[in-house]
């Protein structure tokens, strides 16, 4: 799922994004591979605040000036949903969802 988040991200010039695994213990499972997106239109923070407010909420960390998308509790079913939300969110001028 990670590498699929990844991957869809490819030829945006709005970001950089890594695949990675936490460097520092933490409760969550470091084998877990999570994405690392660093919004160059705005803030880490302003994109988090973006997903956790979209109709479909998405909640992701914030590491320095990236936000983790851990794929942890995310089905299957879930993740183009969760795509085209990161998507949405990456939008500058951002659309209010109904």
């Amino acid at each position: 799922m990670t590498r699929r988040i990844f991957a869809s991200l490819d030829g945006r010039n709005d970001v950089k994004a890594r695949v990675g695994r936490p460097t520092e213990p933490g409760i969550q499972p470091v084998i877990i591979l999570r994405a690392y997106i660093k919004p160059l239109a705005m803030t880490a923070s302003a994109l988090q605040e973006k997903l956790s407010n979209a109709q479909t909420p998405v909640y992701v960390d914030i590491n320095d000036d990236e936000i983790v998308l851990n794929p942890q509790c995310v089905e299957p079913e879930e993740l183009e949903l969760l795509i085209e939300t990161l998507h949405r969110a990456l939008k500058l001028e951002y659309e209010v969802e109904p």
